[in-house]
């Protein structure tokens, strides 16, 4: 008999509808505690027929999809995907950047002093806050390599564009433009002024030659610029950038050591010296412009590693995360997805690709409700859920449904709470304003913090770790509600309250109504 500790599973993000993917190094695998996923067959018996006896007189198969539900220990890097399948889009940013050299004005010096050697191997980044210019050479064990600034704020893609079809900037204050990165920097999209929400752009020049993209910002404009076009084959392809509020140039070389800095003369200008150590925070929330879009997966499962199993378009529709005192935190999440297919395992190397990092443990979590006040939790949930129906699917001359869309989102928290006053309680079962005399009104409150972190590092300074938020306003503007359960009384035990949290539509529009950051090593999901 096999065990099923033999068994594996995996998912990989597919690019559109209906194309599984089949790159066995595009799949992350989890390790996992129990899983029901499998091929869903739809059969219905012939109907009874005057004439034709006591018994069934036949049973055929009339559709078939795929799903079910998986619990899991999760860990940072898988953790992402259902993150995103939940939420439907996901903005990363590079945040590993330690100092090797602290700001120092471009005075055409040579630094050799006061520098801090990388722990191992990395990758050096320069960078200007100010618009300082000029070529920085850095010298060490790994280089000497130079890299030179243009006093341009902002970000570059690495992806070569031949022409521009979109671009999104996201909310803000300053401005962006997009300009063709080879000189003379070329004005592709003219500056645009950020607001207070996410804009859309599908005017924009074409470059003179296939190249690639910069973003420069000016004032505080920062965040994730997403830019979608064609390659030189005519492939329609879209990247992600972060545009910062400085210019950032990252190494080829990796450096063990780092012996002197050669900075150029740019007047009133700084210059920082980084090593990177490739760390990301990414966020991911509902896209402004369409806050039912999710992405598709293909999952591969091989029961006991006896034969494999291929499902593909599958969608998130759940995922919740439970936590108590003294224990890891655990997940569980929903899948529904499309056709399945028996798969060959030969060459999947599941052990190659699986997660097996770091968990997050609830003793070194943080939370606090409102920002600020600690509030002692024993346990408690957080949810999502995707309703997805699948009534108005089954359409004719397909035995698989038509697609998997999605209809409505929700999102909620529970916490335990160990209480030592009645100010939570009265605010919530009674005014929120803090009055004694019961008010209609229900309490809002999106300022609170609900971290979940690892006991492990992302980076030397910053853990793994997971955020939840809305949209980060007080009162009447806030988007979480919350209410409060009659509070039940036993014997030898202490006063326990039990409160839950419902996450609304943001009411100005404007703010994400709800936000999870996720810091990890991986890029982007």
């Amino acid at each position: 008999m096999a065990a099923t500790e033999k068994s594996f599973l995996g998912l990989a993000k597919q690019l559109v509808k209906a194309t599984p993917i089949t790159a066995d190094a595009s799949f992350k695998y989890l390790l996992f505690n129990q899983a029901s996923l499998a091929a869903s067959t739809l059969a219905t018996p012939l109907d009874p027929e005057v004439g034709g006896g006591a018994m069934i007189r036949d049973m055929l198969k009339v559709g078939v999809m795929s799903g079910g539900a998986v619990d899991f220990v999760p860990r940072p890097d898988t953790l992402g995907m259902f993150l995103m399948g939940v939420t439907g889009k996901c903005t990363s940013k590079r945040t590993g950047f330690i100092q090797v050299m602290a700001s120092h004005s471009a005075d055409g010096s040579t630094v050799n002093s006061g520098l801090t050697n990388p722990p191992s191997a990395k990758k050096i980044v320069v960078t200007s806050v100010d618009g300082a210019a000029g070529a920085v050479t850095v010298n060490g064990a790994g280089g000497p390599e130079t890299l030179t600034l243009v006093g341009k704020p902002g970000g570059i893609t690495t992806l070569t564009f031949k022409t521009i079809t979109q671009v999104e900037m996201p909310r803000g204050s300053g401005t962006m433009k997009v300009q063709r990165f080879t000189t003379p920097f070329t004005d592709l999209l003219a500056a645009q002024t950020l607001t207070t929400i996410p804009q859309r752009f599908t005017t924009i020049s074409t470059p003179a030659a296939p190249d690639q993209l910069r973003v420069v910002t000016t004032g505080a404009a920062a965040g994730a610029v997403i830019i979608t076009g064609t390659n030189a084959g005519d492939a329609v392809i879209t990247e992600t950038i972060y545009a910062y509020a400085a210019e950032h140039l990252t190494s080829t070389a990796s450096f063990t050591t780092v012996t002197s800095v050669v900075l150029p003369t740019s007047a009133g200008k700084n210059i920082i010296v980084y090593y990177d150590n490739v760390t990301y925070t990414s966020n991911f929330e509902l896209d402004y412009f369409d806050q039912f879009a999710a992405p598709y997966y293909t999952a591969r499962l091989a029961p006991g590693a006896m034969w494999g199993e291929q499902f593909q378009d599958m969608r998130v529709n759940a995922l919740g995360l439970d936590f108590r005192g003294a224990s890891f935190v655990r997940a569980s999440v929903g899948l529904s997805g499309g056709l399945p297919a028996k798969v060959a395992t030969t060459t999947w190397a599941a052990p190659t690709y699986l997660d097996s990092g770091p968990q997050f443990l609830s003793p070194v979590c943080d939370f606090e409700l409102p920002t600020s006040t600690d509030i002692k939790v024993l346990g408690g949930s957080f949810t999502a859920g995707s309703a997805i129906p699948l009534d108005e699917q089954w359409i004719v001359g397909s035995y698989s449904p038509d697609d998997f869309d999605i209809v409505s989102r929700a999102f909620a928290v529970t916490f335990n709470i160990k209480i030592a006053d009645a100010t939570l309680y009265s605010k919530m079962m009674y005014d929120p304003a803090g009055g004694n005399a019961w008010a209609a009104a229900m309490f809002r409150e999106a300022a609170f913090k609900m971290d979940f972190l690892s006991d492990k590092m992302a980076d030397p300074l910053v853990p793994y770790k997971m955020s939840i938020s809305g949209n980060g306003q007080t009162g009447d503007n806030a988007n979480v509600i919350w209410s409060a359960q009659p509070i039940g009384l036993r014997a030898g035990r202490n006063v326990i309250m039990s409160v839950s949290g419902i996450f609304l539509a943001d009411p100005s529009t404007s703010a994400n109504p709800i936000s999870i950051s996720l810091i990890s090593k991986t890029a982007s999901y």
